[in-house]
């Protein structure tokens, strides 16, 4: 066990409560993974105390009324600075700790059911809104014969410079790779351009012939694309008509993931 220095200033007659000093926090990320390591300690001293035990032993050396409910050793809880003395600065400081909390984006569609799942169904009501009003897919009856590729969900988070979550993504990909060329595609090719040849070009005709600039984002971009061929996909989960559940998607539209679905945006 690690032998903790002493602390000459504290009192060794009656026990001071442990909320009543200054203690520093400092969560460590560890250099591969995810895991965090968490230490309490002083300011200006080399003390590491990294479990309640710890903790707990180093205020008994020390005369030093220990409180468990003062410390937090959750990986989870990523702030690192002073802890605020008193009990009644204990909400304060835990409410500063969660605006710390990295969101763990979900991989699929079953990790997206999480604490946030209401936030990640909202950002996948968004995503089939729009495919409904672009009039993505229409659904009709399996066929045996036919081939049906699947898709899958994929979650991220928008922030702002602070790190500041201002709104949670989700987009429905085409599993493509389950696509056979001459069946549910033919050519991928799509021409392409240098994009700092572009930005400069633009540049010169802004600043030096003093055209007017206008920058767009264009939403879902791919689905503006009509399909020449004939591609069936699985229904998108959590979003499966309950009154045709066996009924596979039709795509009209070239959606994310497909082999061809760049070629078929440059066309538009």
């Amino acid at each position: 066990m690690e032998e903790f220095e002493s602390e000459n200033e504290i009192n060794k007659g009656d026990e001071i409560p442990c909320e009543n000093l200054t203690w520093i926090r400092k969560a460590v990320p560890r250099p591969y993974g995810t895991r965090v390591d968490i230490y309490y300690g002083f300011e200006g001293r080399s003390l590491r105390l990294r479990s309640y035990r710890d903790v707990e032993k180093y205020c008994r050396a020390h005369n030093i009324k220990f409180n468990k409910n003062f410390f937090n050793f959750s990986g989870k809880d990523k702030y690192s600075g002073p802890v605020p003395k008193g009990e009644s600065s204990t909400s304060e400081y835990n409410n500063h700790e969660a605006h710390h909390v990295e969101v763990v984006i979900p991989q699929n569609f079953k990790e997206a059911l999480s604490p946030d799942k209401d936030k990640w169904f909202i950002a996948m009501k968004e995503e089939i809104h729009i495919m409904s009003e672009r009039c993505v897919w229409e659904l009709v009856p399996r066929s045996e014969k036919e081939k049906v590729i699947g898709n899958r969900w994929v979650y991220t988070i928008k922030k702002n410079e602070g790190g500041k979550i201002l709104r949670y993504k989700a987009r429905l990909v085409a599993q493509g790779y389950r696509q056979h060329k001459g069946e549910t595609y033919n050519e991928v090719f799509s021409p392409v351009v240098n994009f700092s040849i572009i930005r400069m070009f633009f540049t010169v005709l802004v600043c030096c012939f003093g055209w007017s600039h206008c920058q767009l984002d264009i939403k879902c971009a791919y689905l503006y694309a009509n399909l020449g061929e004939r591609v069936l996909m699985q229904q998108p989960q959590g979003f499966i008509n309950h009154e045709r559940p066996h009924y596979v998607c039709l795509l009209n539209k070239a959606i994310y993931g497909l082999h061809h679905s760049g070629r078929e945006w440059f066309f538009v």
